[in-house]
């Protein structure tokens, strides 16, 4: 992604790869700190970046692990590691301020922005199973919650306008995430559930999409569709 490159490139000149984690929170032993720290960048897995960026109880100070955030944003990128994401959304809110002053904050939200698309320009279900869904949701509810609404953007700008079947399953998706409570929240989707035109338009490209389908997919439309009161 081109943003994984500006942000590379504005951080590797900076960070250098820390020699220790100062474990700022208290959340980690000293063996699991020096565990970290011994990997190579390659070996690092989900969980140890999810320790890294664990929050606001990461495994270092903001100078100690930004050296790998490039490393975090790629396994993200490559891996759809929904942990990693999660952790590392939660940090940057904590840490907004430090990474606008380095010019990286903008970076991060075009890259999720990018991410988001990318996730969202098809929707696989497969027994009952959304490919990317937990990466999706992850990125709706943290970027609306921590990020000044972004999810929000996010969401009416790749889906609002329901042009294809992919739309209107997402748009669904997220919008039985605000009735479940997961994006209680959301200004966008509360608008959605009392647009009627545009639910129109969702359901008339669910139920074409649904009729070409097997009983399974039809029931698991027909769920959704219940749910958030098209019926």
């Amino acid at each position: 992604m081109k943003q994984l490159d500006l942000i590379t490139q504005k951080i590797c000149p900076k960070y250098p790869r820390p020699a220790k984690f100062s474990d700022p929170g208290g959340d980690f032993s000293e063996d699991e700190l020096k565990e970290l720290i011994r990997k190579r960048d390659k070996e690092l897995t989900e969980t140890d970046l999810m320790c890294i960026f664990q929050g606001a109880l990461p495994a270092g100070e903001y100078h100690e692990v930004m050296y790998f955030l490039p490393i975090a944003l790629q396994h993200i990128a490559e891996n759809q590691e929904n942990d990693t994401l999660d952790n590392l959304l939660r940090w940057a809110s904590y840490n907004q301020e430090d990474l606008q002053a380095d010019g990286i904050y903008d970076d991060l939200l075009n890259f999720f922005e990018t991410l988001f698309a990318e996730l969202t320009s098809e929707y696989i279900l497969s027994e009952n199973y959304v490919k990317n869904i937990n990466l999706c949701e992850t990125l709706a509810e943290i970027l609306n919650k921590n990020h000044n609404g972004m999810g929000d953007v996010l969401i009416k700008k790749y889906l609002g306008k329901v042009e294809n079947s992919a739309q209107a399953g997402w748009l669904l998706h997220f919008l039985e995430y605000y009735y479940i409570g997961i994006l209680k929240d959301s200004e966008y989707l509360s608008s959605v559930a009392q647009d009627k035109d545009l639910r129109q338009k969702i359901y008339d490209f669910i139920i074409a999409e649904a009729l070409n389908a097997d009983g399974n997919t039809m029931q698991f439309w027909e769920h959704k569709l219940n749910y958030c009161g098209f019926y």
